[in-house]
């Protein structure tokens, strides 16, 4: 197995390209969930994530015979752009597979960064069975995303950070996939504070590494679709797992909708912009507020790399499951002066008019009445509750 020299030396190897990322603790948050909590930034890694520290690594050990033959990666966009950037900056030729629904934004920063890069397959398995397949027909060398001991190594140099800024917490939560960075992080934490627990974290749509945790051997369990693209992998590496039966305490899941919340939660409180692979440790504090109430937590936010055309509809979804936001649909008499009167109630309540639709053809409605739908930008649940409470005592009929 892996050890945790081989971490140190790891570190070495790697200090002069990557950044030592900061370990911030964050007040809010702390008193929002009612325990210490710190932040282990690697979303302000080079390249959006950490996932540069194993590719440089695993690059930095190869021969100079291995070099000119050059590098071949498969990944949905973290480790796409960590093995593009290592490459440049070691003057090696990458080429790059990456699933056909890759993020858009994520495909463009690994082209960006130089590399070849081929889209193939729907899934990530299905992507990385071609890259190795062109692997050995081209004699390129295959950089893998998680399961290789020089990879782990990379990943673990997170966890050293970690407890050199730090010398006292109680739990780290870690985004996992393919299971690299959980047990990288796990390893070198535990080797410099055995009694610290280390958790891993994935989204309940893609619980691979979770449900083979639980049954002591590695699973394949198709990935539904989710936010968290960067930690959907149907099988975890075989390398990971074993350091991860032995050394991680916990491997738990999260719902969809509280990884949305930590996102905006994460962009509206501490201005960053963490993707959903990143925010699945903070998703879990979230959904479990008592699980880890009075301790001190260090999540590892893993990658900030967010693809644009989702942040405007996330900023929108968690607004309304935080209670900013409130779509308000209501039956009016269609007469002159119902809808001004009801929107001078809003108004009253202080809440901010979006937009309206104003409805007089539904066939739902009696003839005499339509149906309009607000937009309202609110000020959180019980704002929201006075709104309707004050509407139902005006009569005014609130559709569910």
């Amino acid at each position: 197995m892996l050890t945790f020299q081989e971490i140190v030396k790891a570190r070495e190897r790697i200090a002069l390209f990557v950044r030592k990322t900061p370990l911030l603790r964050s007040n809010h948050l702390s008193e929002r969930l009612n325990l210490e909590l710190f932040l282990k930034l690697e979303s302000l890694q080079d390249t959006g994530s950490f996932k540069v520290r194993g590719a440089l690594n695993r690059m930095l050990g190869l021969t100079q015979e291995e070099r000119e033959r050059g590098v071949v990666a498969a990944s949905a966009g973290n480790h796409a752009q960590g093995v593009a950037w290592a490459a440049r900056r070691l003057g090696l030729q990458a080429t790059v597979f990456m699933p056909m629904q890759a993020p858009i934004a994520k495909f463009l920063a690994t082209k960006g960064y130089g590399a070849r890069v081929i889209q193939h397959g729907d899934t990530y398995d299905e992507c990385a069975l071609e890259a190795r397949r062109w692997a050995q027909l081209h004699g390129a060398l295959w950089i893998p995303g998680f399961d290789d001991p020089e990879v782990v190594a990379g990943q673990g140099t997170a966890g050293i950070e970690i407890c050199e800024d730090l010398k006292e917490m109680d739990a780290v939560l870690v985004p996992a996939g393919g299971g690299g960075l959980l047990a990288g992080v796990a390893l070198a934490v535990k080797s410099i504070l055995p009694r610290v627990e280390v958790w891993g974290v994935q989204s309940e749509s893609a619980p691979a590494l979770a449900r083979s945790f639980e049954a002591g051997s590695r699973l394949s369990v198709p990935s539904g679709k989710t936010l968290a693209d960067g930690i959907a992998v149907a099988t975890p590496g075989e390398i990971p797992l074993e350091i991860i039966k032995k050394l991680v305490d916990r491997v738990l899941t999260v719902r969809e909708s509280f990884i949305e919340s930590a996102v905006v939660t994460f962009l509206e409180r501490k201005h960053l912009v963490v993707e959903g692979a990143g925010a699945a440790g903070l998703a879990l504090l979230l959904q479990e507020e008592e699980l880890l109430r009075g301790r001190k937590v260090v999540l590892v936010v893993s990658g900030g790399n967010l693809d644009l055309q989702w942040l405007d509809r996330l900023i929108q979804r968690g607004a309304m499951s935080l209670g900013r936001r409130m779509r308000l649909r209501i039956v009016l008499p269609d007469v002159p002066g119902s809808l001004a009167k009801v929107t001078q109630m809003v108004a009253k309540t202080g809440a901010n008019i979006l937009q309206v639709f104003h409805d007089r053809l539904s066939p739902e409605q009696p003839l005499h009445f339509s149906r309009v739908e607000f937009d309202l930008e609110t000020k959180g649940p019980e704002h929201i509750q006075e709104i309707e409470k004050l509407l139902s005592q005006e009569g005014v009929e609130i559709l569910q």
